[in-house]
């Protein structure tokens, strides 16, 4: 895996696809990721039967860099615990691009929240104008939270106190300004100074 090299990568293939042991596949998945081998990884995502070899191969895709690869293989419509592994693995790989549009038209509610979340890990403006336009308030109330949290762990105070003052039901306005108080920024203190005042 890590000489690289159409040798070594066939005959990693090779012993993949005969008897390997368990061990054996997992160490191969881990030589194909630190050769950044993207193509082996993607076809083992594909074929591999045992669900946890399956996740662990779509990990070292994103760590390979496979953002094109993850898009690829979600796009196969696997099943939903590989759909919310791409999902993470995409946040991980940095893939703005794919996942605002699933954070905001994917179907199934449960890989819809995890899109959300994992926006969170993404530091780009246009990922904190995105999740304040995916906030719908009460009438969803999860996924408004996963909104709330992504925004946290973005450290995106002014977006959340925009979301605060907007807000109408008690259940979010406490959430909103309950991680507020957790963060160490001149807008979120204002605007809790602002609270404590009326």
């Amino acid at each position: 895996g890590m000489t690289g090299g159409e040798k070594g990568r066939a005959a990693l293939a090779s012993i993949y696809a005969g008897n390997a042991t368990r061990d054996m596949r997992e160490n191969i998945l881990r030589a194909y990721m630190v050769g950044g081998d993207r193509a082996d990884l993607l076809a083992a995502a594909k074929s591999e039967s045992d669900p946890a070899l399956r996740q662990e191969a779509i990990r070292n895709l994103a760590l390979a860099g496979g953002k094109d690869e993850l898009w690829q293989l979600y796009q196969s419509n696997p099943p939903v615990d590989a759909k919310l592994t791409i999902i993470r693995s995409l946040g991980m790989a940095g893939d703005t691009d794919h996942l605002i549009p699933l954070a905001k038209a994917e179907s199934n509610p449960k890989v819809r929240l995890e899109a959300i979340r994992s926006l969170g890990m993404n530091g780009s403006p246009k990922v904190a104008a995105a999740l304040e336009s995916l906030y719908p308030g009460a009438s969803a109330r999860a996924p408004s939270r996963a909104v709330i949290r992504s925004l946290f762990i973005r450290t995106d105070a002014t977006e959340l106190v925009a979301l605060a003052r907007k807000e109408q039901d008690p259940e979010l306005k406490r959430d909103l300004v309950q991680q507020l108080s957790l963060m160490h920024s001149k807008a979120a203190t204002d605007y809790l100074m602002e609270i404590l005042n009326q």
